[in-house]
């Protein structure tokens, strides 16, 4: 029960960072640039959150990667061999995320693919490429 409530404290205080960075930045852009030119690196997050078909139906969640805020890809539960956190802490989460669909993720895709940044398909430097999802046999 700790961990519960601990859990909930760090989503909970993840959340109001999250709301403060949405109230700073309206526009998000994959590219930015130093004063001397150079690229800043890219950053691969992930987390559970709810997803959809194209007409939001058949919800179930997923563990969806991003990069630099912007959603890329996602792994389906059952394909993970691992998962460190219990079914009610992946829901807790998955609840106060945003909830994305099969239309969602096919725009960000074409984004990513049209500014060559999505990291399964260009090479890019990334602060964390560990964090890329793993290769599933099909």
């Amino acid at each position: 029960m700790d961990k519960t409530i601990e859990a909930l404290r760090r989503l909970h205080e993840e959340m109001k960072e999250r709301e403060k960075q949405k109230d700073d930045e309206e526009i998000i852009r994959i590219h930015t640039t130093h004063d001397d030119g150079s690229w800043s690196m890219y950053t691969i997050d992930s987390t559970y959150c709810w997803y959809s078909d194209w007409v939001n139906k058949h919800e179930r969640i997923v563990l969806m990667y991003f990069i630099n805020g912007i959603p890329f890809t996602f792994d389906e539960l059952e394909d993970l061999e691992q998962i460190e956190e219990d079914p009610t802490t992946i829901k807790m989460i998955a609840d106060y995320e945003k909830k994305y669909n099969t239309e969602d993720l096919y725009n960000n895709y074409a984004y990513l693919l049209q500014e060559e940044c999505h990291p399964l398909i260009f090479e890019l430097e990334l602060v964390n490429p560990e964090d890329l999802p793993d290769d599933i046999a099909i």
